[in-house]
């Protein structure tokens, strides 16, 4: 599973529900609301969705640069040259 499925599963049904009519299906907001049967309430849940993905794939990313910075530590660590 990728970065953008693993931060989708995190979603509440709702918010992954109305991102995936806007985003995958092509949907606009007002035919997701429609096909939802919901008003205001898919709004609310596509923003605060983009929002949750967001600061997910940002952590993520801030966790992975994190992890590679000490992985380059690490291996200059232990870095020789031989002095042949």
């Amino acid at each position: 599973m990728g970065p953008l499925e693993t931060g989708i599963a995190t979603l509440s049904a709702k918010q992954r529900q109305v991102i995936a009519r806007v985003h995958f299906e092509g949907h606009t907001l007002q035919e997701a609301s429609e096909k939802l049967r919901e008003t205001l309430a898919t709004r609310n849940n596509y923003y605060r969705g983009l929002k949750e993905l967001r600061t997910f794939l940002q952590a993520r990313d801030a966790v992975q640069k994190v992890r590679e910075g000490t992985a380059l530590e690490g291996n200059e660590a232990y870095s020789f040259e031989s002095e042949t």
